[in-house]
């Protein structure tokens, strides 16, 4: 019962870490204009 409950915080955690850091880059992309295939 343990292990479940360690390997949900895990999931939990990795996602909310890929979430802030998808929406840091991506606010850090437009803000800077690193990306260069942008058409917009």
């Amino acid at each position: 019962m343990n292990y479940s409950f360690e390997y949900i915080d895990i999931i939990l955690l990795a996602m909310i870490a890929g979430f802030i850091f998808l929406r840091l880059r991506g606010i850090l992309g437009k803000r800077t204009g690193h990306k260069d295939n942008v058409d917009s």
